[in-house]
């Protein structure tokens, strides 16, 4: 997770107190944060409505920026049909499902992916069914070629036109095997943005002890988001090597940006 908007002389000097490196704030930019990217990945944290929302308020401004398509974990390939077709008919088909796949992550979340759909409609962006309907709940090493595969292939369809993939923030992490690590051996241009301000100490701590039950190096972003709350520090922005930028949506704050300082 890794960027923010208003941050306090206390949180910086907690960041430089861990031992991490320093990081300095700036207004928001989007255009900064997307910089040169053929592909914009956009983490999400599946039960956090307001990443979604988030997503959906700056469409407009990304459209402006050359994006003109939309890849989504939420939906499988049979789902693309009606996102071509997008009568009521096909709507109510997506929303159905959207309800029955994604509502155990909260009653908000299936309308406020729903809200993304529509608003992405509204300002002309194809939309790509990126999930293989074979590969739910799958691994990542399964589930993360085919993405790129279905990415590299619309936007070769496209002549490479820009895109926003729009998914788990597990699979845009730096390590081997993900869809960020994937494309960039690919030779594509990547920018990442994701978010801190909403994680509970709890899920925290469940995917800190995760890792290392599992022997898995712990995430940098997973560190400092554990370090933080031990300390009763939340919503600081996280900083890892394979992103520049984390946003924080923290309610009591504004919303800016931090850029990474190595």
């Amino acid at each position: 997770m890794k960027q923010r908007l208003l941050i306090s002389w206390v949180c910086i000097w907690v960041l430089r107190g861990s031992g991490l490196n320093a990081a300095e704030v700036e207004p928001f930019n989007l255009t900064r944060a997307v910089g040169e990217a053929d592909v914009l990945l956009v983490a999400d944290d599946h039960t956090q409505p307001e990443i979604k929302n988030f997503l959906a308020d700056h469409l407009q401004a990304l459209h402006a920026l050359g994006f003109r398509s939309l890849g989504l974990e939420m939906l499988p390939t049979h789902c693309q049909k009606d996102l071509d077709a997008w009568d009521p008919a096909a709507r109510q088909r997506i929303q159905q499902h959207l309800e029955e796949f994604w509502g155990e992550k909260g009653a908000e979340v299936p309308i406020s992916i729903l809200r993304l759909i529509d608003e992405a409609k509204r300002q002309g962006f194809a939309l790509i069914a990126i999930d293989s309907n074979g590969l739910y709940g799958a691994d990542r090493q399964s589930v993360n070629p085919h993405w790129v595969e279905s990415i590299q292939q619309y936007r070769k369809s496209r002549d490479g036109s820009r895109m926003i993939v729009f998914g788990g923030a597990s699979h845009f992490r730096g390590d081997s095997g993900t869809v960020f690590s994937l494309l960039k051996q690919q030779g594509v241009r990547v920018s990442v943005l994701e978010f801190s301000g909403l994680e509970s100490a709890e899920s925290i701590d469940l995917e800190w002890r995760t890792d290392l039950a599992l022997e898995r190096a712990v995430p940098e972003v997973l560190q400092i988001a554990r370090e933080n709350g031990l300390r009763g520090h939340h919503g600081l922005f996280m900083i890892s090597e394979a992103r520049n930028w984390v946003i924080n949506l923290e309610p009591s704050t504004e919303v800016a940006l931090l850029a990474n300082a190595r």
